[in-house]
């Protein structure tokens, strides 16, 4: 077709334009809206923050399904009249077109909600017993994290040989080397400690290490060692000084028993892009139960210490704790978890917590998914955990 053929045409063009039907969406917005949420049903039920999406609006849409259909007729390079589409050709199309875009819409909303899952922070996962060979052990180093507000101390779990555990521990905590995953060294380098009997371990703390009345301190080292030791198997830890001076409120000689704490656990994640799980002491008075404990965590303690169900972006889920039989924790309706390191984190969360209250196995329900991490969720799963695994090369 010559420019003078497209010059003569372009006006009849125009009018036919002019006296084709107003091509409107008859639906309402309420009917659009459960559309697009029908198909958003079938993704993960995660928040979003700032989820941002494009929607071509039904103008858009229109214009451009008109554009596409005619300006083919404009450039025909045959003789003669163009071929005129149908106004049913037109409506057929464009309805296609709108349905397109209404799974285009959908689809992008899955894919947000995929792209905040994958936050790509590296966790530091559990090492399960039933994983480890008959000759292997797992050490807990307390390693160190300060904060704004406190410091804290974060069993990290390393495996070793079952023999000379004490010396295992005064190698690893003077060798070991936290900085690799952003956290400090533990509160016990370079203070001696010794077994009185196979229940009970001493700590020695030098003259130059005691710290003059910070209590803030004094708590971090009491944690490390309790942390540190209780994982070792002893029930009874007895703390002195060098020079007899009472480390802060805590007089010198003073026997604490290991076995009868109870934790919880929130998410910290490191300078390194490291997210590692950290023990809340929880008193037996205010914290009672495993339920209590779950309940408790969904507390963040401060900005940088963040509650794990938080972090997970998941409700509390309810407990049956029962004589016999593994305990039930059970999430909300409508709960999904994925295969990602918050969810995973989470698991292992309450998994570690349930310890603490004497379960041996949970059975987790509602959970959406059948595996998360190395967990099957479909049956039930031993708590016999150790937080916050290290292995070589992490």
């Amino acid at each position: 077709m010559n420019e003078h053929n497209v010059k003569e045409m372009e006006g009849p063009f125009e009018q036919q334009l002019r006296q084709m039907p107003l091509i409107e969406d008859k639906r309402s917005k309420d009917v659009v809206f459960q559309q697009l949420q029908q198909r958003m049903n079938n993704t993960p039920t995660v928040k979003r923050k700032n989820v941002k999406w494009v929607i071509p609006s039904i103008a858009s849409v229109a214009a451009l399904f008109l554009l596409v259909i005619l300006v083919p007729q404009f450039l025909n390079g045959g003789e003669g009249e163009a071929d005129f589409v149908t106004m049913e050709q037109i409506q057929e199309d464009y309805d296609q077109g709108n349905m397109q875009n209404e799974i285009y819409s959908a689809g992008m909303a899955e894919s947000a909600v995929e792209l905040e899952q994958s936050s790509g922070v590296e966790y530091l996962e559990v090492i399960r017993q039933e994983e480890l060979a008959a000759d292997e052990r797992v050490y807990g180093i307390a390693l160190t994290v300060v904060t704004e507000l406190g410091t804290y101390s974060i069993p990290v779990s390393i495996v070793g040989s079952v023999d000379n555990r004490l010396e295992q521990v005064r190698d690893l905590i003077d060798q070991f080397e936290p900085k690799a995953v952003g956290l400090d060294e533990s509160k016990l380098k370079g203070m001696t400690f010794e077994e009185v009997n196979k229940n009970t371990v001493r700590l020695m703390i030098p003259d130059d290490m005691l710290l003059g009345g910070s209590s803030g301190q004094e708590e971090a080292i009491i944690q490390a060692a309790e942390h540190t030791f209780s994982n070792l198997g002893y029930g009874t830890l007895i703390v002195e000084t060098v020079s007899g001076e009472d480390l802060g409120n805590y007089a010198n000689g003073v026997t604490l028993s290991l076995l009868d704490k109870k934790y919880g656990y929130q998410v910290f994640t490191t300078e390194q892009n490291y997210m590692v799980l950290v023990p809340m002491f929880y008193e037996e008075f205010e914290v009672g139960s495993f339920e209590q404990a779950l309940q408790q965590m969904d507390i963040s303690w401060e900005e940088d210490i963040k509650s794990v169900f938080q972090v997970a972006e998941v409700e509390v889920p309810e407990v049956q704790v029962t004589e016999k039989g593994p305990a039930i924790v059970k999430f909300q309706e409508g709960t999904v978890l994925s295969d990602v390191n918050e969810h995973i984190a989470l698991v292992d969360a309450i998994l570690l917590t349930a310890r603490y209250y004497d379960i041996a196995e949970v059975q987790f329900e509602n959970a959406g998914i059948d595996v998360v991490g190395d967990y099957d969720m479909t049956s039930p799963i031993s708590t016999e955990l150790y937080s916050n695994g290290f292995i070589e090369g992490s």
